[in-house]
């Protein structure tokens, strides 16, 4: 009788602590989570059902980085990574040879891909749903990664109990987000914050279509610094100036070559001026040790 009373009131208000610290604890883990890549990627822990259950399904547009998250999900060196013309030609050896390639079946983790046009290969789907039954029931790690062209997972993930998947749905940043994810990319190529400005013309946005467009501009600067130095270098000869002082000029902005030439121009006649005043000193010094 006490212990149906203690049942029935372990939600009440006025329930013992003890009893209510046993019904948080057996609450189920969050078996989906979404979020960006960068919030998988960075310092915060991990949610416990993704980074612990047998196998993951890792949704998302192409490029937002569900690669990259499986691989820290299954924080394995020696995980199996199948994608590409590798991973259809697994697909393909298994239809033929009606049995997995041997390390497919019996690596510590697994990450499947890309698999594509499901919906149009029903022979594959179940090859897959099979083999995530086995390694789930043998305890392996599997991660499968949504495909480019976005065929649904659903039967993939009917082959395998609720309690031992988990769900990850990957997003781009919006707002504030993509800001710094193009800051973080300026720093890592060498370019001025203010070029993060950039990556608010690129539609549709992407972490590739970003960096690609920052990468863009590092090659445009490049290009024309080397343009300035080249320039800066002929009038330093042409003065007879240590090509070191051309380096005052190539970061002028705007870069002007008239106005570049008379800078070179002003330190090269500075220069002459410091020279012989060195001279008359060194000059007067000898001319007194001589009295």
């Amino acid at each position: 009788m006490n212990k149906e009373v203690r049942a029935g009131t372990a939600g009440a208000p006025d329930a013992p602590v003890e009893v209510r610290k046993r019904r948080r604890k057996r609450r189920p883990e969050n078996a989906f989570v979404s979020g960006t890549s960068s919030e998988f990627l960075g310092r915060r822990p991990l949610p416990r059902a993704a980074g612990e259950r047998s196998v993951v399904f890792l949704l998302g547009p192409p490029g937002v980085g569900k690669s990259a998250v499986a691989r820290r999900l299954l924080d394995m060196p020696d995980a199996l990574h199948l994608s590409g013309d590798e991973l259809q030609e697994v697909l393909t050896s298994q239809a033929r040879r009606r049995t997995w390639r041997e390390d497919v079946g019996s690596a510590r983790g697994l990450i499947l891909d890309g698999p594509c046009f499901l919906n149009r290969r029903p022979a594959v789907v179940r090859m897959l749903r099979e083999l995530l039954r086995q390694r789930s029931g043998a305890g392996l790690r599997t991660m499968v990664c949504e495909g480019p062209d976005r065929s649904p997972l659903t039967e993939l993930m009917e082959a395998v109990e609720a309690d031992a998947r988990a769900t990850v749905a990957l997003r781009f940043p919006v707002g504030h987000g993509r800001r710094r994810f193009a800051v973080r990319a300026c720093e890592e190529l060498g370019l001025d914050k203010r070029h993060a400005q950039l990556s608010d013309q690129v539609d549709p946005w992407s972490y590739e279509a970003v960096l690609a467009r920052l990468r863009e501009e590092a090659d445009t600067l490049r290009r024309e610094r080397r343009r300035r130095r080249r320039h800066a270098y002929r009038v330093c000869d042409q003065l007879r100036l240590p090509r070191s002082f051309a380096e005052r000029v190539v970061s002028m902005e705007p870069y002007d070559r008239e106005a570049a030439t008379r800078i070179l121009t002003a330190l090269m006649e500075d220069l002459v001026r410091k020279r012989k005043a060195k001279r008359k000193r060194k000059e007067g010094r000898d001319e007194l040790s001589a009295g």
